[in-house]
């Protein structure tokens, strides 16, 4: 049961105002786990730059360096939580260049 709670890792920064975190992306851990591109690729082939994320906290919106992002456990990630475009990008090169064949 313990496990369950702690299923997944998530990639965040810590909101500049609030100091909650702000996820950006969740993946699996443990048996759950997929053999696909994790977060921790994304981030670690992540070229050094700026990501705007707001906070669904307090509301702000700040500008925050790929050298902010942090990960921590945490359990299954609720529906509503959508991943930050930077954590897709790949995937959706890959649907549209599938799209582009078709």
């Amino acid at each position: 049961m313990e496990s369950e709670k702690q299923s997944h890792r998530y990639w965040a920064v810590v909101c500049l105002r609030c100091k909650k975190p702000i996820p950006l992306y969740a993946e699996p851990t443990g048996s759950e786990a997929e053999p696909q591109l994790s977060g921790s690729t994304a981030v670690a082939e992540m070229e050094p730059g700026v990501l705007l994320v707001w906070c669904s906290n307090c509301g702000k919106e700040y500008p925050y360096s790929t050298s902010d992002i942090v990960n921590y456990p945490g359990p299954r990630p609720p529906l509503s939580l959508r991943s930050h475009p930077v954590f897709s990008r790949g995937q959706g090169r890959k649907q549209s260049s599938r799209a582009a064949q078709g």
